[in-house]
């Protein structure tokens, strides 16, 4: 049946699939492979019905996902199979897109009911990535690919963007006091260290080996691009940061924002000119690379301009 169901996932029948992993876990319910490869069918069954099926159906298939990878993660008493690593990997992948969803999803919704859901998932997330990377320089399985690296970069780039909107509610009132401050500090500490470990993320995805030899040319662009766009938005974090504090705010707070910004600008104008040239250049890259190079500019610009209103007068 793991056979039949492995055929029928290479050929892109994920139902059929599904089943005869099903079938197979039935006649063996501790097969850790059947249980990992039940998880991917449904995995890729969610993510293809993201626009055309029912959403109770997806939840189900969620559902069936998550638990499948983790019955391996629970059938392994040794904690070192390459069954583990690979659920560990694909749950994780799952994960982070299942954030992206949701964080949107929740955009109207209670922030804070909303928010603390997509934290839970992404902090899930990113267990698996380290206890897939562990298994892998551990017991020497196969090393990440462009797709897992990337992934991780961009939970860890949402995971940021949740602590931004902390701090907003944290420095946007009108309080001046002590706790307040302390606050920020905690916040911009951890703001700058997702923003560090997402980065390194995406460099490792720029360098790894592609998940799919098809697009091997076309895969560093990409996961450099990712990279600047997320080093814009931290930059773009800090400005409103800046503005947030203003001229009478905390000076040492400020500065720092204003130093790590600037040092996150030039490393993003650096790799978007990257992309250029592996592009092709500006006289044979498409719109892509100079509308991001442009984008660089522009976050730059608004970088001073947020420096600038920030001097205190005399």
């Amino acid at each position: 049946a793991v056979a039949r169901g492995e055929e029928r996932l290479e050929e892109g029948e994920l139902r059929q699939a599904l089943l005869c992993f099903e079938q197979a876990i039935a006649a063996q319910p501790t097969l850790s492979s059947a249980w990992y490869l039940r998880g991917v069918a449904a995995a890729e069954l969610w993510e293809d019905e993201d626009e055309h099926g029912p959403p109770e159906e997806r939840q189900v298939l969620l559902q069936t996902a998550r638990e499948a990878f983790g019955k391996v993660l629970a059938l392994d008493s040794s904690k070192r199979s390459e069954n583990r690593s690979n659920s560990c990997l694909a749950a994780a992948k799952l994960l982070t897109k299942v954030a992206a969803e949701w964080e949107e999803e929740n955009e109207g919704i209670d922030w804070q009911v909303g928010q603390q859901k997509v934290q839970q998932v992404l902090s899930e997330a990113r267990q698996h990535f380290e206890e897939a990377l562990r298994l892998q320089e551990q017991w020497g399985y196969v090393e990440l690919d462009d797709e897992s690296w990337g992934a991780w970069g961009e939970a860890l780039s949402h995971q940021m963007r949740l602590h931004v909107a902390s701090v907003e509610r944290t420095v946007a009132g009108p309080s001046a006091s002590r706790d307040a401050g302390s606050t920020s500090q905690h916040e911009f500490e951890t703001i700058s260290s997702l923003c560090r470990q997402a980065s390194e993320k995406f460099a490792a995805a720029a360098q790894a080996a592609p998940a799919d030899d098809d697009t091997s040319e076309g895969s560093a662009p990409r996961w450099l691009t990712l990279h600047v766009e997320h080093l814009l938005a931290y930059v773009d974090i800090a400005r409103q940061a800046m503005a947030a504090a203003g001229p009478a705010g905390e000076v040492c707070l400020r500065e720092a924002w204003r130093a790590d910004a600037e040092a996150t600008w030039h490393e993003s104008r650096q790799l978007a000119e990257g992309v250029l040239d592996l592009s092709g250049g500006r006289s044979q890259c498409g719109w892509e690379p100079l509308s991001l190079l442009g984008d660089v500019w522009a976050a730059g610009a608004r970088h001073l301009g947020g420096v600038s209103s920030n001097v205190p007068v005399p």
